[in-house]
């Protein structure tokens, strides 16, 4: 990752641990792990693509919610299985 991608990946984490997001962080088995993992991936493939590597509060908006779809059928598997109750 180039360091504007870096800076630009930092700035947005510091967004998401301080709570700018945290209305669309609502459901068991969301980590913000998985969600900046996902806006990393996301950063790097417009890197190398030459695209504009920063994304609007939409789009991470969207990244969360991939995320929050993701948690909620792991959720439902493990409730399924008995994991949880």
């Amino acid at each position: 990752m180039k360091e504007i991608s870096k800076v630009f990946f930092e700035k947005t984490y510091k967004r998401i641990k301080r709570g700018d997001f945290k209305e669309h962080i609502n459901i068991p088995f969301m980590s913000d792990t998985l969600i900046l993992s996902s806006i990393k991936k996301k950063i790097e493939e417009r890197e190398q693509n030459n695209s504009n590597i920063v994304l609007s509060d939409r789009e991470i908006v969207n990244i969360i919610n991939d995320v929050k779809e993701t948690a909620a059928y792991t959720y439902l598997i493990f409730k399924e299985i008995g994991l949880i109750k």
